[in-house]
């Protein structure tokens, strides 16, 4: 618990400065954030790949890698706006280049190798670059007097309120919990838990609210949202590590495991943020 708090302490105000980094002259908007997206998908595309070996898959690893990364640059050039059109670069270089890579392999297993690719370049690649286009959202919102920039507080909702649920769950789960919520799954999560992790979110989600300006019903329902598909977030990597055998998936951060240990909750966090906003709070 010590190790998963020192880690929050120090990891937070890190992430708060790398969102809200001035802008300077000729340099993009968004773009240290991006760089910082760009890192985190390649670490979990790294662990990912390390994790999948283990059940004989063989995934093509620099192809996993530049279609993840492709992914997270298409979506900083294209914007919100062009969001549908992120995806076709991405797969149309893992299918071609995939299948193809696989001919001259000696024991040739493009379901397998290729489909276990795929699955970790959309998931990881992909969904990461929810969290750019949040943070490329255009607009400013006036804070007693001080001017934020609008996807910066967007990005920064998706990650704080996901957070909330992380922590709530956990520390209301290790007092508290006594139901288990999934125990093939994932045995150490509890109902007590996941409501403590429900109720953390909203209370967060509706203060964040306030400050940004969403309003209390749209603060609410996000709260609600974010809470769930974080939750679901976390139960689907854990059947990922179950199929694959492992506890987690790295050990970089102490007390949370690897990247996808501690992110898995934001990968679905982060696009039911950005449609929910592109949907309701956009117009």
């Amino acid at each position: 618990m010590v190790k998963r708090s020192l880690s929050g302490l120090i990891g937070i105000p890190l992430l708060v400065a790398v969102v809200f980094l001035p802008r300077y002259p000729m340099m993009p908007r968004g773009l240290p954030f991006t760089i910082g997206v760009s890192l985190l998908a390649v670490i979990g595309m790294h662990e990912y790949c390390r994790g999948v070996r283990r059940m004989g898959a063989r995934p093509m690893e620099w192809l996993a890698h530049t279609a993840t990364v492709l992914f997270i640059i298409t979506a900083f050039l294209n914007g919100p706006d062009g969001e549908s059109r992120q995806i076709q670069p991405a797969l149309t270089l893992l299918i071609i280049l995939g299948l193809v890579a696989e001919l001259p392999r000696k024991d040739r297993a493009p379901v397998r190798n290729l489909g276990a690719t795929a699955l970790g370049v959309v998931y990881i690649g992909w969904l990461f670059s929810f969290l750019v286009l949040l943070r490329l959202v255009e607009g400013r919102i006036d804070f007693s007097g001080h001017i934020l920039d609008r996807g910066s507080c967007l990005a920064i909702y998706a990650i704080m309120v996901g957070w909330a649920c992380d922590t709530g769950g956990y520390f209301v789960g290790t007092a508290m919990g006594k139901r288990k919520l999934a125990p093939v799954l994932s045995p150490g999560k509890t109902i007590e838990g996941s409501i403590g992790g429900v109720l953390s979110a909203i209370a967060l989600a509706i203060g964040l609210g306030a400050v940004f300006g969403f309003g209390l019903v749209h603060s609410l329902i996000l709260g609600v949202v974010i809470s769930a598909v974080s939750q679901i977030g976390d139960l689907c990597k854990s059947s990922i590590k179950r199929e694959i055998g492992i506890k987690d998936f790295g050990a970089l951060l102490p007390g949370h495991g690897g990247i996808l240990d501690r992110f898995d909750s934001l990968l679905f966090a982060s696009p039911a943020l950005f449609y929910y906003y592109m949907w309701f709070m956009a117009r």
